[in-house]
């Protein structure tokens, strides 16, 4: 930043958010995961600290904590899918070069999470479907995937009580719902 660094960009926030009323969530992304770096982030109003380098499982934790799910609270407009209305408050909280750029992460490791579901089904390991799931479903929440979000949610549950009966059409059920939220989601975007 030419301009201000990180602390005195996190310090003019907070210095608006006490005139606003409203909180703005402040990661640090930083070079450097020393825990003195963390600690002078947090000091400085941050809410959190990621370093580089990250994999997406930190950032996906990250996310979950700070970034709330857009909730569809108003009906969805006649035709448009509640995918159009979750990325379009995910753009409106982060701007568009950031949803893109974390939209185009999710493409990428959605695969790898369903994967570990279909592994974890295969070697009938209810926990790491569970685990599979629970980061499906928050993934899915955030970009307003709400089909699979719900679906992803439901496999958690049932796995957590073992009850694998069910698990597999879940997983089937979840991996078209995906498909589908990414296709109306590229749609969007590109559009």
């Amino acid at each position: 930043m030419p301009e201000r660094d990180g602390f005195e960009a996190t310090r003019r926030i907070r210095a608006d958010e006490s005139e606003l009323g409203e909180h703005t969530p402040v990661v640090a992304l930083t070079a450097d995961g020393r825990p003195e770096d963390r600690r002078a982030c947090i000091a400085a109003g941050m809410d959190d600290h990621l370093a580089k380098p990250f994999r997406m499982d930190d950032l996906e934790r990250v996310l979950e904590r700070w970034v709330r799910p857009p909730a569809v609270t108003e009906p969805v407009p006649s035709g448009a899918p509640a995918e159009a209305v979750g990325i379009g408050v995910l753009l409106d909280e982060i701007g568009e070069e950031a949803a893109l750029r974390l939209f185009a992460s999710w493409k990428a490791e959605t695969p790898r999470r369903l994967e570990a579901m279909r592994d974890g089904l295969d070697r009938h390991d209810a926990g790491a479907v569970a685990d599979a799931a629970h980061v499906l479903k928050s993934t899915c929440g955030l970009f307003g995937a709400v089909r699979a979000a719900e679906t992803a949610a439901r496999a958690e549950d049932v796995a957590r009580r073992g009850d694998v009966v069910e698990l597999p059409d879940l997983y089937d059920r979840l991996e078209v719902e995906i498909s589908q939220a990414i296709l109306a989601l590229d749609a969007q975007l590109t559009a």
